[in-house]
């Protein structure tokens, strides 16, 4: 792994502890019209210069489920990206891996009861792909994407139940 706080993970959406706002929340099943499902902004810094590729992942360690709740995979990230805008469409060979709710895109918060941490997560990534299958699982996806990273870096935004 690269030198420690070398490399950086921002969003203009949230600050790190912080709440995310309400259009980042999930939008289906009992959260129906909760939020706008959203993904924010994210941007880092600092990764290594071999990096080929970058992979995120935004995760619930919270969840009562084993392993948490995954909300989003999105891997093949080009290594000439390092900002993700809010709302993001995968473009370039970016690719999003099923989450927890069984769809391939960013899930949102919905926490059942309390409040929640979501870890988002980038990874510079020493391949230019990962090879993943799109239902490939999310422990295994994220096991996998850890074992090719160079470096990771993290914030956390905070969400409690309605």
């Amino acid at each position: 792994m690269a030198e420690e706080n070398a490399f950086t993970l921002e969003s203009l959406s949230f600050k790190n502890g912080a709440p995310l706002a309400v259009r980042h929340a999930y939008n289906a099943g009992r959260c129906r019209g909760l939020g706008e499902n959203a993904s924010p902004e994210l941007h880092w810094k600092g990764a290594p210069s071999e990096t080929k590729s970058f992979a995120v992942i935004s995760h619930d360690p919270d969840a009562p489920v084993e392993n948490g709740w995954y909300h989003w995979i999105l891997t093949d990230i080009p290594a000439d990206v390092s900002a993700l805008a809010e709302g993001i469409t995968p473009y370039g060979g970016m690719k999003e891996i099923r989450n927890s709710f069984g769809i391939y895109s960013y899930g949102g918060p919905c926490p059942p009861s309390g409040t929640h941490r979501y870890y988002f997560t980038v990874y510079a990534i020493g391949v230019d792909s990962l090879g993943l299958n799109e239902d490939t699982p999310p422990v295994d996806a994220e096991r996998i994407i850890r074992a090719n990273a160079l470096a990771s870096a993290s914030i956390v935004g905070m969400f409690s139940a309605r």
